[in-house]
């Protein structure tokens, strides 16, 4: 779906931002690049947590320094090489992945298992 067409949701026409779109669709090739591994369907809510807190901090460990504590989030990439921008944008859509994950659970009318997948 493209940033110009229109998708109802919950009776609301809306038109879904092309950056929505592009993240959308990072987020699609990297879950298609781990399709080898099964799906989360059957991932308890304990490794999906696990999951999520050592995504951030991949991503954590990718951002660089901010210059100042009061500088807008856009500064701290400015003068990142290209293969950094790469980086720290694949660590945020395999945490965003993970956020997925759990929203789709949640989302779900099946029970979270308990055991490790």
């Amino acid at each position: 779906m493209t940033g110009t067409e229109g998708n109802e949701s919950n009776g609301v026409n809306m038109i879904i931002r092309p950056e929505v779109v592009a993240f959308a669709e990072g987020m699609e090739e990297i879950l298609m690049l781990n399709d080898h591994k099964g799906g989360w369907k059957e991932c308890s809510a304990a490794y999906l947590l696990d999951k999520l807190k050592e995504e951030f901090e991949e991503l954590n460990r990718e951002v660089p320094m901010m210059r100042s504590a009061d500088a807008p989030l856009w500064w701290a990439f400015q003068d990142c090489p290209p293969n950094i921008r790469k980086r720290i944008a694949h660590e945020a859509v395999d945490l965003a992945n993970i956020c997925m994950m759990i929203y789709d659970r949640c989302r779900t009318s099946e029970p979270v298992t308990t055991g490790d997948s």
